[in-house]
């Protein structure tokens, strides 16, 4: 049954791919996990690391983001709470479906506030494609940048330098968007809507 029902799967046209509009900052935000770069702790024991971060699919602007030794709602939701205190409140938050993602706290939190949950479809990486676009730029701009032996301290803290400039260097897909150079910040700025619940 299984390879009879795959053989008659049809692929979606290839229109239903194409770049989606950037939409309006603060509708949805888009939350997931990297799988950061081992770090070093005393005794030079190695652990491995993951980035928990939130963007704002409008306007690329990362809401909130943290290295942490855990990927699970612990670490997740102090990520959470400095995101909605800096930011507001979003009306979509879509999630992976990893654990952490699928929690009852999470579940719960999200429904105090009134934010929409919502997980993506599995195996479908696009509908958070510009998050995982941006772990790349993470993987190829910030990671390198390292030492070769770093502790946690030592990645937040290129962490923290490597988000500043990303928010404050032209977005190529903003920039061709709007006709001419545009960060992040200038774009959730400028189209940011007056009814923005804090």
């Amino acid at each position: 049954v299984y390879r009879l029902l795959k053989g008659r799967r049809r692929l979606a046209p290839k229109e239903a791919f194409r770049r989606r509009p950037p939409g309006v900052p603060q509708v949805l935000w888009l939350a997931d996990t990297m799988h950061g770069p081992e770090v070093y702790g005393p005794g030079r024991t190695k652990r491995k690391c993951f980035l928990i971060a939130i963007l704002d699919d409008a306007s690329r602007v990362i809401m909130a983001g943290a290295f942490a030794l855990r990927d699970n709602v612990l670490a997740l939701m102090p990520v959470l709470r400095e995101a909605i205190l800096a930011r507001g409140l979003p009306h979509r938050l879509l999630v992976d479906n990893g654990a952490n993602y699928r929690s009852r706290i999470l579940r719960t939190a999200c429904a105090r506030v009134g934010i929409h949950l919502g997980h993506a479809a599995p195996y479908r990486a696009t509908s958070k494609g510009r998050l995982e676009r941006f772990f790349l730029t993470v993987r190829l701009q910030m990671l390198p940048r390292l030492p070769k032996f770093p502790t946690l301290e030592q990645v937040q803290t290129e962490w923290a330098r490597f988000l500043a400039e990303y928010h404050d260097a032209g977005h190529s897909s903003l920039t061709e968007l709007m006709g001419k150079p545009t960060t992040p910040l200038d774009f959730y700025l400028q189209f940011l809507p007056d009814d923005v619940r804090h």
